[in-house]
């Protein structure tokens, strides 16, 4: 065997190992997931069907009915048993893998989400002239820099919009997060009650902001949807901080590992090593 082969076989052997470690990974982490309930009711199955394979407890009164009784209860917990394995690798495990792939897409969203929030609410504060960068703004100023901010000719510049006056600036924000988390609610099957949660609270906010913004035509300040603004920033933070849960708890602990070896080739360029 040359010492090329021997790198070789080192390299496959680590490569198996990587896929190995991730398994079981995935493995405790998607039985971790599993509802407490159904995780008691498994291992309790598993230790009566221990018991009834190796008679370790008998029944002291055993006759006709307590025969047929234990007879159809085992078959029933086996098939529990054989129902719970087959389930949670066949599907958890599978969903598992999913959600470690689209993190980086429910990221991006989430990212998308905060920054656009943020850069209203900081807007709305700078718009004011009088709140500072760099200080904290108490909810009662929040509300008062709304009341006072005519959304038709005051001016705002951002660099991902074009010029524009707080209206159309603020209908633009909305429309960049509702496209955002509706992209989000497309992966229900992936998302826990929170996420769901938050994104319909975000919703819920961009709805009655822009259902409300105009209503007093060219004199139309946001004092009628200062609520939702500030609500809005709240409720995308706590998707935020759901994101980095994610990935201190689940992403980074299994993310995948791609095996694939590069090697630059005499050109200078790199290609996919064999």
């Amino acid at each position: 065997m040359s010492i090329e082969d021997i790198v070789k076989l080192t390299e496959k052997i680590k490569i198996n190992g990587i896929k190995y470690k991730q398994t079981i990974s995935l493995s405790i982490h998607a039985f971790k997931r599993i509802n407490l309930f159904l995780k008691i009711t498994f291992v309790l199955s598993l230790i009566i069907l221990f018991n009834y394979e190796a008679r370790l407890i008998t029944l002291i009164w055993v006759n006709r009915f307590t025969t047929a009784f234990s007879t159809v209860s085992i078959q029933i917990i086996s098939s529990y048993v054989t129902g719970f394995i087959f389930y949670f690798f066949i599907e958890i495990i599978r969903q598992d893998k999913k959600r470690i792939f689209l993190f980086r897409s429910f990221n991006n969203h989430v990212s998308t989400i905060y920054k656009r929030t943020q850069s209203l609410l900081t807007k709305i504060c700078t718009a004011s002239n009088q709140a500072e960068m760099g200080t904290l703004v108490s909810k009662p100023e929040f509300y008062k820099y709304c009341d006072n901010l005519k959304i038709h000719t005051t001016p705002v510049k951002v660099w991902f919009y074009p010029e524009s006056n707080f209206k159309d600036f603020v209908l633009r924000i909305c429309e960049d997060v509702k496209t955002n988390t509706d992209d989000l609610l497309n992966y229900l099957d992936f998302l826990d009650d929170n996420w769901i949660k938050h994104l319909s609270n975000i919703n819920n906010d961009i709805y009655f902001i822009k259902a409300n913004l105009d209503l007093n035509g060219e004199q139309s300040t946001l004092d009628l949807v200062v609520p939702h603004i500030w609500n809005l920033y709240f409720e995308t933070k706590k998707l935020n901080i759901l994101v980095d849960k994610y990935f201190l708890e689940y992403y980074k602990e299994n993310k995948i590992q791609d095996p694939i070896s590069l090697r630059r080739t005499d050109n200078g360029i790199f290609e996919v090593a064999e």
